[in-house]
């Protein structure tokens, strides 16, 4: 019976080919607007992601304005111990320097001293990072020095460092790039207090910890100076999600909507085909099963050629999807078409026959 029923649905789609093309042109307009919406979603949310990453989203940032010092070396080496950080580093409040060899006091340069790993944070494009005692300039304050390379020495008011590197500092800290960069090696603490969190949903848990582990009975005298923007990235992500989920249920509706009502169409077109089959025999069942196994097969037909035109589309601006979703949706537009030729299949087979073999 199996054998019979798949042959007639393949006879059927040849023979009603106005339906077959209708049902498997919805279907594809389905899957390619549901690929479509979530892959510019997804690159929506990632341009976004980018966004925030370069301007400080992830980076907890804190000063000590105190007189205890909690940020020393023993609470850096505490913190960088937490699986979700990517890094962490403190820092000194600003001071000026000016270039050793010209002794010109009045070209003077912010500078700071840090303590941890800046390695993300600076990039390098001369020379090296520095050890204990010497520094890294910004390549502004190398062009104010009227340095050629990574050589030469800055001093302050009381203490010399050597110049050991160059650096562009990181979009999300520009602050630093007219200054040098010293570092320190001893446990003075710093009133600045850096670190990145690997994700944004975990920022807010770990500045309380943080913030918990270095004053537990009272924080009056640490200020957080982090940017707000995880907040913000986590609104507009779960907005750009709920607008495409309106989106993927309207397609869906619209979708069944328009596959039962071509299915219709064409089971009243073709009413006395049908009515012919129950004269000779074929039950309810048989004639429902026809029907649906062909909505399911001309849609799986359609949604397989949108998912293949989708990815082509996607592919071509440099976005992807994941196959196991693409195959989801093609299983899924599958459904939408069986459910569309489920309704019109109980209202014909429920029709007299030999009524319909006599309607005009």
């Amino acid at each position: 019976m199996a054998r019979k029923l798949f042959s007639e649905i393949w006879l059927v789609t040849k023979r009603h080919i106005g339906a077959t093309i209708a049902i498997a042109s919805i279907s594809f307009l389905m899957t390619l607007s549901i690929v479509l919406v979530f892959g510019e979603s997804q690159a929506s949310i990632q341009n976004i992601r980018d966004f925030m990453d370069t301007n400080g989203a992830k980076t907890i940032q804190f000063l000590d304005d105190s007189d205890i010092g909690y940020f020393d070396q023993e609470t850096l080496n505490f913190v960088e111990a937490f699986d979700n950080i990517e890094y962490s580093f403190e820092t000194s409040t600003v001071f000026d320097v000016f270039n050793s060899l010209t002794k010109d006091e009045i070209n003077l340069f912010p500078a700071k001293s840090f303590r941890g790993d800046i390695s993300k944070v600076v990039q390098l494009v001369a020379g090296r990072m520095p050890k204990a005692g010497e520094a890294i300039i910004s390549e502004n304050a190398a062009h104010g020095f009227k340095l050629v390379g990574p050589t030469g020495e800055i001093s302050s008011s009381n203490q010399s460092w050597n110049v050991v590197g160059i650096f562009k500092s990181d979009e999300a800290y520009l602050d630093f790039k007219n200054f040098a960069l010293i570092y320190e090696s001893s446990t003075t603490p710093m009133p600045y207090f850096y670190s990145k969190v690997k994700e944004y949903n975990e920022l807010p848990t770990t500045q309380t910890l943080i913030l918990n582990m270095i004053s537990p009975f009272g924080r009056e005298d640490i200020k957080i100076l982090s940017k707000s923007l995880a907040s913000l990235q986590n609104t507009i992500e779960n907005n750009l999600g709920s607008f495409a989920n309106y989106i993927l249920i309207l397609v869906l509706f619209l979708g069944i909507v328009l596959i039962t009502v071509a299915t219709l169409i064409d089971a009243f077109l073709n009413q006395k085909d049908i009515g012919r089959r129950r004269a000779l025999g074929a039950t309810k069942i048989y004639i429902s099963l026809l029907m649906i196994f062909r909505g399911a097969l001309v849609s799986t037909v359609g949604a397989t050629i949108g998912g293949v035109v989708s990815i082509f589309y996607l592919y071509f601006y440099y976005l992807s999807i994941p196959i196991n979703f693409l195959v989801a949706v093609i299983i899924f537009v599958l459904i939408i078409g069986s459910l569309g030729s489920l309704l019109p299949s109980l209202i014909i087979i429920n029709r007299d026959p030999l009524r319909a073999i006599r309607t005009p």
